[in-house]
This record gives C-alpha cells, structure tokens and sequence, in this order.
C-alpha cells in the first residue's frame, strides 16, 4: 500500500484496483479509511479526489471531497467531480456552485462550471429552487467571460430557466458582449435561438435595447442581427417605432429580410411608406440579393426574378412594392446575363 501511495500519480488505477477489491471484500468504507488514514492523509489534495471519486459515491466520500475542492480550481474540481453530479444532493449542490462562482478566475474555470451545472440540472427539477439565485449569477457571469465555446449549449439551457422573467437582462448581456467585441452572433447558433426567445417574451423592451444601440451607430450589433431578429418582433411594434421618422425606417431596412414569394410584412411597410428613399430600397435591394446557393447563379437569379414578377402581378401589392420589384427585375436580369456569359465560358 504503502509503495503504491509513494507512486500515486502513476500507479493510480492499481491503487484504486486495490482499494476496490478490499471494498468487495467486505469493507465498504476502503477508500474513505485509506483517504482519512496516515498514508492517504499525506497525498496531495487533487490526487486524494481523484481517488475519492473512482470510488463509490457515498456520503462520507462526498462531504471530504467537497471539503477539498476548496484547494483546486473551479476547472480542476468540475473536472474530477464528472460523475458524481447524479450523487449530490440540492444542499451539496448548492454549498459546491456558490464555492465555485466565488472563485471563478478565468474562461475555463467558468465553462467548466456552467457544464457542470447543466448537467447536475438536467432532469433534476426537484434542486432548482435551491440552486436558482446562484445559476443566475453564474449566468450573467458571461459578461466577464464571454468565450463559452463548446458550452454554449449548456449556458443557453441555463440561461433559458431564467425567461420570460429576465428576457431583457439576458438580451443586455447579449448586446453588451457584441458591442465590446467578444463575440458576434449568427442566426442558427443556440445563443440566437435564446435571444430569438427573449424577443418572443418580451418584444418592446428587446426592440428597445437593440434600436437603442443601432440608433448609436453600433455597427457590431447590427452585422451580428441582420435579417433573421428584426423578423421575430411584431410588425406593429417596429411600425410603432418608426413612424414618420425616415432615420428609423433606414435602420430597420438595414437590419430586415425582405422575402421570398411575398415581401415581408416589414419590407412591405417600408417601401409603401418610404419606396422613394434610396437609402431604404438599397438595403432591400442587398438583403433580398444576398446569401448562398448550389447550382449555377444564373439558375438562382431566374428564381428570384420569378419571385419578383409575383410581387408585380399581385394587385394587393402596395404601389411602392412593385415599383421597387420592377427595378429589381431590371437589375437582375443585367445580373443573369452576366452569370450566363461566364457560366458559358466557364463550361
């Protein structure tokens, strides 16, 4: 025993082995006298939880291991405790989470205790009182550490507990973080789902915190929620924002898709109120040509311009609508004259 303790870092899966087979022999408490023992007291604590928590997970166990995480970082004891989640009770979770968010220093101490957390949560409803006034400030902790990575998930799982009553908190912490620079959003990504769900839970005050900062000239903001946001907000709040005021028609233009077979309601409204303001039909213009494809480009250009004479033969069409779709149509048909030439010198 003794020579094994003395090599314990290299010799830890024999180790273990041995304090299992004493533990199937009939003495359950192996590893908690080995641990508490002259020889196992001796180890340093991160080789002590790691043989704590090869072991079985019980009581005894749990309260020394938790004593001793105090002595590692949050990441080193996120890390050693995998596995264990399922064991700890509400308490101990609680006593675990508010330890660690104290001492959270750097981006990986804090993905590794939000990942911890979402899976001590998942399916564990019956601690989420206890532990709901800590996750939340572990949550907003992503102002401070903002690079979550391959914890995004997690985070947004977290992060959603926390709607409809806090929408507009998490969507400040959002824009905040775009603003700064410490990460840009894209549509797909499961932080714009969730910012797509504050929206939903709370559409004037979102809209109010994002025309805040696109009236500021915040150009992050508005490359990091062109096109898919502004389409989650009710039209009547946007129309109320605007009004008469063309500024305002500009931004929301720069920020909104314009359609597909019929204009958005938001694309409609703009170009029969504001069709004349080049600014606004340019926006449009680059929104409704934007985007990828398979296939020939000549073959895509045909379909929009399809889609445009729709917009034209469609009577209920505002005036200002199929104007703007018949200049469309003249443009993109120069446009598929050209993909044709070069798809034709290319074959």
């Amino acid at each position: 025993m003794q020579a094994l303790a003395d090599n314990a870092s290299a010799s830890l899966p024999a180790l273990v082995g041995y304090l299992w087979g004493v533990h199937e022999q009939g003495s359950p408490e192996a590893f908690d006298d080995f641990l508490e023992g002259p020889i196992g007291a001796t180890l340093p604590p991160e080789l002590r939880v790691a043989i704590a928590v090869r072991g079985p997970a019980m009581g005894r166990g749990i309260e020394r291991v938790l004593s001793e995480l105090s002595e590692l970082t949050p990441a080193e004891g996120a890390a050693a405790l995998f596995g264990w989640h399922r064991s700890l009770s509400g308490q101990q979770a609680l006593r675990l989470f508010g330890d660690w968010t104290d001492r959270i220093e750097s981006q990986g101490d804090y993905n590794a205790v939000v990942g911890f957390a979402g899976m001590v949560l998942h399916n564990a409803d019956e601690t989420w009182d206890l532990l709901r006034d800590t996750v939340y400030r572990l949550v907003m902790m992503r102002q401070r550490f903002p690079g979550v990575g391959r914890e995004e998930r997690a985070w947004a799982r977290l992060a959603e507990r926390f709607l409809p009553g806090h929408a507009v908190e998490i969507c400040k912490l959002y824009l905040d973080s775009i603003e700064a620079g410490d990460f840009t959003m894209h549509e797909g990504s499961e932080d714009s789902a969730l910012l797509l769900r504050c929206a939903a839970a709370e559409p004037i005050e979102v809209w109010g915190e994002v025309s805040r900062r696109l009236e500021a000239g915040s150009w992050r903001v508005e490359l990091s929620l062109r096109w898919w946001l502004i389409g989650s907000i009710p039209a009547e709040v946007i129309d109320s924002w605007i009004g008469s005021d063309v500024g305002r028609a500009r931004i929301a233009a720069s920020v909104t898709s314009v359609g597909g077979d019929e204009p958005t309601q938001l694309a409609r409204t703009l170009l029969a109120r504001f069709g004349t303001d080049d600014e606004i039909t340019s926006s449009l213009a680059g929104a409704f040509i934007s985007g990828s494809w398979l296939g020939n480009e000549s073959d895509r250009i045909a379909a929009q311009i399809d889609q445009l004479r729709g917009w034209v033969s469609r009577a209920s069409e505002p005036q200002g609508v199929r104007a703007w779709a018949r200049r469309m149509i003249r443009s993109l048909e120069i446009r598929r004259s050209q993909a044709l030439q070069r798809e034709a010198e290319r074959d």
